[in-house]
């Protein structure tokens, strides 16, 4: 950093109060390792100008990149700070504490303007000292953070706990695996069968150790919170803090500890769920505990091990790995997902590859509460106009999800550059390949591959929720558009897309049908006696985009992988929007920039005069 923009620096930080300074002494001198992550080690010290008081704090630089953000440490809180408090943690081990101001990532630090960056960082820590000094915010802050505030200061030495419970209204005993990571680090898996939940995962790594769990129901949906009494270090003070920040949850851990089946067990682990997080603690219970039987001995223990010399707990934060958080967690709440349905999707090539796997991160394949899927398909029906539909929701409610995929080609070299297969499935049949690759993505998924043509399935479509046809072909378009409209399928709660690429890729389209009475596939046409059909939203108006290759097959149209990416991405919003409810805009086109390309389409489209698939 040049002598220039250092003098600059140091004049912004005055009007603030903020000086220039050697690196504290208390703090002694920079490790080997730290000297590998530092750029620059820039002191300025000064007092921020809180309501309340000043409050004497340095400002540290290590990378006036701003890659690694400003630190903002306290040497000494004022009187008014006293207890504990969100946004003031133990810096390494040193015995200061830092800051740790409004999330940096919320405005961006210019590394052109240093000054101005480092005025704003100053700044936002003095409303961050604002709002720790009103007792509210202990309560709001922790609960949007509680996850994070939850673990100890030195996490990373604790184990990674992943935990997968079953839904359910009531208190489940689980078991739990500790093993040691590849890394080195331990593992604790939780769950009914946590073996399955590490077979899962892919782990194969060594077992250190195995003890019962106790998950307390995802049905208590209050946030939890801390309190100016900090995260709690022993079961005496974790029974104080539950009791105040949620008494259902608490009443639920109280009669566990009542009961003399949680000693005989010797459970270990207790976790509760916080919003759509779970946080809990261990603790070693001592020999005694099994000895436990009678109330009499359950209050001498307790008497004991929690009131007298309360045994001390470690603290966790558990990874959800449950089917309904993985698939849930990043859609809308009223928006149902797949679980639980039967989807066929016809073609494995390049957009059927990429749909897949978005089909498997929506829940298809999966299983879950059958209450929940009656109750989700009864709304869409209701939502439909319609009072009954052939096929019974009692069928629904056995919560047998299958992502059947069907395809009778084998993967070529030529399909590689754009699909989500590789190398290793040259030669496979595309279906089976395909059912693999998904199965490595999600162990427990339910997919079955089917290496035949449509044909054999049109006699059972009835078995079927949805179809995606992703051939990109006009003719089977037009004819599985036909066929599930004189079998009778085509009616809510079925739903029907078929999702293609025009030509080279600039343009990808989706035609959804969940109802006899909207457009069908060959009403995307025009009809005139004589003449060959015009389609009534043409995609390019330059031929260049419907050219062939010149790689040795004639029919061969070469396109890059963004566009079987766009296609799934389009037939993504497509289902997502019926299972919201409302399936319009029945068509859609998007296109890409580009000379010769029609502008985009989003509607519902009209039944064209004399079609000749539903005689419109």
């Amino acid at each position: 950093m040049s002598t220039v923009v250092m003098e600059q620096l140091e004049r912004d930080l005055t009007s603030p109060g903020f000086v220039r300074t050697q690196r504290p002494a208390f703090l002694g001198a920079l490790s080997s390792d730290e000297v590998q992550g530092v750029r620059q080690d820039l002191w300025f010290f000064g007092n921020i100008k809180a309501a309340r008081s000043a409050v004497p704090a340095y400002l540290y630089v290590s990378d006036l990149s701003f890659v690694i953000p400003p630190a903002v440490l306290i040497p000494e809180r004022p009187a008014w700070l006293a207890g504990w408090r969100p946004h003031l943690r133990e810096w390494g081990s040193t015995g200061v504490e830092e800051l740790c101001f409004s999330d940096h990532e919320k405005f961006q630090l210019l590394a052109h303007a240093p000054g101005p960056a480092l005025l704003r960082v100053i700044e936002d820590a003095r409303q961050t000292l604002d709002r720790i000094a009103e007792p509210a915010s202990v309560v709001e802050d922790s609960k949007r953070e509680l996850h994070r505030l939850w673990q100890p200061a030195h996490a990373a030495a604790e184990a990674e706990v992943y935990l997968d419970a079953p839904f359910s209204e009531h208190p489940v005993h689980c078991k739990s695996l500790l093993y040691t990571s590849p890394a080195g680090g331990p593992q604790l898996f939780v769950g009914q069968d946590p073996s399955a939940l590490a077979r899962k995962l892919g782990v194969q790594s060594q077992l250190i150790a195995s003890h019962d769990a106790m998950v307390y129901p995802s049905q208590i949906h209050e946030n939890l919170y801390l309190t100016s009494m900090g995260p709690p270090g022993n079961l005496l003070a974790f029974a104080n803090w539950l009791k105040q920040v949620s008494p259902a949850a608490y009443a639920l851990w109280h009669a566990q500890m009542q009961s003399s089946a949680h000693y005989q067990s010797g459970v270990a682990y207790h976790f509760f769920a916080s919003g759509r997080q779970f946080l809990g603690y261990f603790v070693a219970l001592p020999k005694t505990a099994r000895r436990v039987h009678s109330a009499k001995e359950i209050r001498a223990f307790l008497g004991t091990n929690v009131y007298q010399d309360p045994l001390p707990i470690k603290r966790l934060s558990a990874q959800r790995m449950d089917e309904d958080y993985l698939v849930r967690r990043n859609l809308e709440a009223e928006v149902p997902d797949l679980r639980g349905l039967q989807v066929l999707l016809v073609g494995a090539g390049a957009i059927g590859g990429f749909i897949a796997q978005n089909l498997l991160q929506l829940g298809a394949g999966g299983s879950r509460a059958p209450k929940r899927v009656v109750v989700e398909t009864a709304k869409i029906l209701k939502q439909a106009g319609k009072k009954s539909a052939t096929r019974s929701l009692a069928l629904l409610a056995e919560n047998k999800g299958m992502l059947h995929i069907c395809d009778r080609d084998l993967l070529s070299g030529g399909n590689v550059g754009r699909h989500v297969l590789g190398t290793q499935d040259v030669g496979k049949p595309k279906a089976d390949a395909l059912c693999a690759h998904l199965k490595r993505l999600r162990p427990g998924v339910s997919v079955r591959p089917i290496a035949t043509g449509f044909h054999t399935l049109e006699g059972e479509l009835e078995r079927y929720d949805v179809i995606i046809d992703a051939t990109g072909y006009e003719t089977f378009g037009r004819h599985v558009s036909k066929t599930v409209r004189a079998a009778g399928w085509l009616r809510p709660p079925h739903f029907l897309l078929h999702v293609w690429l025009e030509g080279r890729g600039g343009v990808v389209r989706g035609l959804a049908q969940d109802d006899a009475s909207c457009a069908c596939y060959d009403c995307m046409w025009s009809y005139t006696a004589g003449t060959e059909p015009r389609p009534r939203h043409p995609a390019y108006s330059d031929a260049k985009w419907n050219a062939h290759g010149d790689d040795g097959y004639a029919t061969m149209t070469p396109f890059s992988v963004s566009a079987p990416m766009a296609a799934a991405a389009l037939a993504t919003d497509a289902l997502m929007s019926w299972r919201a409810g409302n399936a319009a805009p029945r068509f859609r086109s998007r296109s890409s920039e580009g000379k010769g390309i029609h502008p985009s389409v989003a509607k519902d489209l009209s039944r064209a005069k004399s079609c000749p698939g539903c005689s419109g």
